[in-house]
């Protein structure tokens, strides 16, 4: 089993287990497909009231290495719901995860041909 370092950060706003929850429940598709990695892994959530207006921010960074590659996901949302932002950055990062990957074995497979 791989190890993911995980951190979540809250800033302007009280750490709550909800949230906490949801994110690790958003996560779980990512962190499966993260498993036959290798490490070190690390996912890094920042959730963030804005003290100026009425939007919440979640922000998302992964940095993983896949082959001879260390990949950088990076993905921000902001809205009037938290829990939206959330779902809508862990849908992003894991799009661009997955992406990354097929990058990364097309360009293998040209490489060897």
């Amino acid at each position: 089993m791989v190890k993911i370092n995980k951190k979540i950060e809250f800033r302007g706003l009280n750490p709550d287990k909800s949230l906490e929850d949801h994110i690790n429940k958003q996560l779980e598709k990512i962190e499966a497909f993260l498993q036959n990695k290798r490490e070190p892994i690390s996912i890094d959530v920042v959730l963030e009231r804005h003290p100026d207006h009425a939007h919440d921010s979640a922000s998302m960074r992964i940095s993983v290495p896949m082959y001879e590659t260390m990949i950088d996901i990076v993905a921000h949302r902001e809205g009037p719901d938290l829990y939206d932002c959330i779902n809508e950055v862990c849908a992003i990062a894991h799009r661009d995860l997955m992406q990354a990957k097929q990058r990364l074995v097309d360009m293998r497979k040209v490489g060897k041909e």
